[in-house]
């Protein structure tokens, strides 16, 4: 039996252990949160998304010999604009108010292209269209605007220009034709070259998105779950666990594994001991030890062999303070002692001492502290054989339909027959 520790590790292993054998845990998480993420998708509302695209055109100003150059970054702050959404909340005049646009609209600009996309998500798709159109519209007209203004020193300076040249001259003429093309500069600062259309589809996720994802996040919850519920779980629930306790070879009880479980025993205590009856202590629950020995005591001829039961209560007053010495019984090879009963730490612990074999007998429902327990006290003796018993539930269930028949037998009515075994043995 290795050393108690507290110590507490996993490897890779032991967490796939732990986590696959609570995959019920697992699957009741995981179809809770796609069920709820099947309802966030239902009730979520839904949005779409339309886009027109503005080409951004040079200012050029008549008569200048600068090259224009657009720097599109600018141009995309500006289609983002406190003033633009001002306009196109104008343009719309159906309560739209410029908060409303700043909160839905997004702009991209292709790399190396000269081209706004202008994107609003809306509740409606024939808004969404509306207010992106309009957002087109009133960045072409703050655009214009624009310019207008950066040529407004330029037809200042025409006008002064056309007041002094002669009514009927060339020169007028010519001053006002230059005019004129400034007051137009604005027409040719953007274009839109694809007006937004209603979308037919949302651009929000659907049901089928929702469901997924629920699955997948519920897999990964319910894993997590599991492992926690797995490591703070107090009871044995598996014989796995009953093995991580005990570090033991288990013996998984099922009806028809009563023989085998009498072998176990048998071997266990012939590997310890020869040349008296073998010492089996079995501590659990009264009625799953009683039945555990009941069933060694009907296999055991089957066998060969001979098997004794004792209760520890029916014993005489004070034989497990002076100490319990076992002679050798040429027609008992097996004595289990149902030590169910027995709660007092220095009992338990004087039965182990002095046994062959310590059993310990857990179904699903057992504490593991229990166990534990049996396992602090078995450090006091090294000459005995841990065997470990996990009955399963269906070797439960088959037992629940008999029970009433068997609680007479597995009782030691007989005290008399349980002093006279006392005696001789102390």
């Amino acid at each position: 039996m290795p050393a108690k520790t507290d110590e507490w590790s996993l490897d890779v292993g032991q967490v796939v252990r732990r986590i696959g054998r609570r995959w019920k845990l697992i699957v009741v998480v995981c179809l809770a949160t796609a069920a709820l993420a099947s309802a966030a998708g239902v009730v979520a509302p839904r949005h779409y998304e339309a886009t027109a695209s503005v080409a951004v055109l040079p200012v050029r100003l008549p008569g200048s010999n600068a090259t224009p150059t657009i720097n599109i970054d600018t141009e995309r702050a500006v289609m983002l604009s406190r003033e633009v959404a001002a306009i196109a909340a104008g343009l719309l005049r159906d309560g739209t108010t410029a908060d409303m646009l700043d909160q839905s609209v997004s702009v991209a600009a292709p790399q190396g292209s000269e081209v706004l996309q202008v994107t609003v998500l809306a509740g409606d798709p024939d808004e969404a269209a509306k207010q992106a159109n309009a957002l087109a519209s009133a960045y072409q007209q703050f655009r214009a605007q624009g310019a207008l203004q950066t040529a407004g020193p330029s037809i200042a300076a025409l006008d002064e220009q056309i007041a002094a040249a002669p009514r009927d001259s060339r020169s007028r003429v010519d001053l006002l034709s230059q005019r004129t093309a400034l007051q137009h500069v604005g027409d040719a600062t953007s274009r839109v070259i694809g007006k937004a259309v209603a979308p037919t589809s949302p651009s929000s996720f659907g049901i089928a998105v929702f469901v997924m994802g629920g699955l997948g996040g519920g897999l990964l919850l319910g894993a997590v779950v599991a492992l926690l519920w797995d490591v703070t779980d107090p009871r044995v629930r598996f014989s796995e666990r009953l093995l991580e306790v005990t570090r033991a070879r288990v013996v998984r009880l099922q009806p028809a594994d009563e023989l085998e479980t009498t072998r176990w025993m048998l071997r266990a205590a012939s590997a310890a001991h020869s040349g008296r009856p073998a010492v089996a202590v079995l501590f659990g629950k009264p009625d799953q030890v009683g039945r555990i020995i009941e069933a060694a005591r009907g296999a055991a001829p089957r066998l060969g062999r001979s098997v004794e039961q004792v209760q520890v209560e029916q014993l005489p007053d004070g034989v497990l303070d002076r100490g319990w010495r076992y002679q050798r019984e040429d027609d008992v090879d097996l004595v289990c002692i149902d030590a169910s009963g027995v709660r007092s730490e220095a009992q338990r612990a004087v039965l182990i001492s002095e046994a062959d074999v310590v059993s310990v007998v857990a179904d699903r429902r057992t504490r593991t502290s229990e166990v534990r327990d049996v396992l602090a006290l078995s450090d006091l003796d090294d000459g005995h054989v841990l065997v470990p018993i996990f009955i399963e539930r269906s070797a439960s269930r088959a037992a629940e339909a008999t029970a009433g028949a068997a609680a007479d037998q597995l009782q030691w009515n007989d005290e008399s027959a349980a002093k006279e075994f006392a005696a001789r043995r102390v």
